[in-house]
């Protein structure tokens, strides 16, 4: 029965080893290269969510259905007792995967110079700093995606790029 169950909680805690987390620090390869909108914002409110992926319960909730219907199925000649210990397996491997599949985020509210308030979740980092109710921030826009970054670094003004002539 171990020999069953081990390598179904391996391949439970494997699957919830992959992500495709992006926060403030941290980039996916797709994005290297491309051009992102920047508009300035102010925070107006922020908070830690907790981030679960869509299809966190799939692959835990088949492993535990098939793990808990074939231990159960070695050790009953019932079919009844198999499909129960089946749907068992199917919940804890469910519920195992849920708690896998979960991160920590933040939902930033911001406001724009427009007047428009935007809110968004993005996934929060180990390291990073949650930014507070007022702090000046910079939305990143790249289609439908968006994150809020902070301006701490950003200077309050900068010289006008230097116009280049062309001369035939």
């Amino acid at each position: 029965m171990k020999a069953l169950i081990i390598p179904a909680a391996l391949l439970i805690a494997l699957a919830g080893c992959t992500s495709d987390k992006a926060g403030s620090d941290l980039y996916q390869s797709s994005e290297v290269g491309q051009t992102k909108r920047i508009l300035p914002c102010t925070v107006v409110s922020s908070r830690e969510v907790r981030i679960r992926d869509e299809n966190a319960g799939d692959t835990g909730e088949a492993l535990g259905f098939i793990g808990g219907a074939i231990a159960t199925g070695r050790n009953s000649d019932n079919g009844l007792a198999t499909y129960i210990g089946g749907l068992v397996g199917g919940a804890l491997g469910r519920k195992a995967s849920d708690t896998l599949k979960q991160r920590r985020g933040v939902e930033y509210t911001v406001l724009l110079p427009s007047g428009e308030e935007r809110q968004l979740v993005q996934d929060f980092e180990e390291g990073e700093s949650l930014l507070h109710s007022g702090e000046a921030c910079r939305l990143q826009v790249s289609g439908p995606v968006s994150r809020v970054l902070p301006a701490r670094a950003y200077p309050s003004a900068v010289q006008r790029p230097q116009k280049v002539r062309i001369e035939e």
